[in-house]
């Protein structure tokens, strides 16, 4: 149960060798995958409340 981050640092850590680069860029892709997703889906939500931020 860690953020994403700390989880990441903890799996390339792991691997005490620097030539698991694969393995840690595959686990990244991942995890940014439902981030990428949640975007889309609320793309024009968010790009909205950007916009309107600070106006009166």
């Amino acid at each position: 149960m860690f953020t994403i981050p700390v989880g990441m640092t903890y799996f390339s850590s792991e691997a005490k060798d620097c030539s698991n680069w694969v393995q840690i860029m595959t686990g990244a892709a991942l995890l940014v995958l439902p981030l990428i997703q949640l975007f889309l889906v609320f793309q024009k939500q968010i790009i909205r409340g950007i916009a309107t931020t600070g106006l009166k």
